[in-house]
């Protein structure tokens, strides 16, 4: 998991011409967030769809809004943080492979 977080941690970087983040500092943020007493992993499947890219290779679930459907969510503070989802297959019929 800490490599495809690094990875996107990186992308994001190229994506807005910043300097590379502290990766370390924003997987603490990210694994503290994990740990919160009383965050919970919810998955929206009733109301999400999944988009299919690249000619079959790229598969994600997204909300109505284009939103991650996977996300973790802190009730006590009613925060947040979603984790995008995404899958790679080479050709079709190959089993699909998480690479963010």
């Amino acid at each position: 998991m800490k490599k495809y977080f690094a990875i996107k941690v990186k992308e994001a970087d190229i994506a807005t011409y910043s300097d590379d983040s502290s990766t370390a500092e924003d997987w603490k943020e990210f694994t503290d967030y994990l740990s919160k007493p009383g965050a919970h992993y919810t998955l929206d499947t009733a109301n999400s769809k999944l988009y299919v890219f690249g000619d079959g290779k790229l598969v994600t679930l997204l909300t109505p809004n284009r939103q991650s459907a996977l996300r973790i969510y802190d009730p006590k503070d009613k925060s947040e943080y979603l984790l995008p989802l995404y899958f790679y297959r080479k050709s079709a019929g190959q089993p699909l492979t998480l690479i963010r």
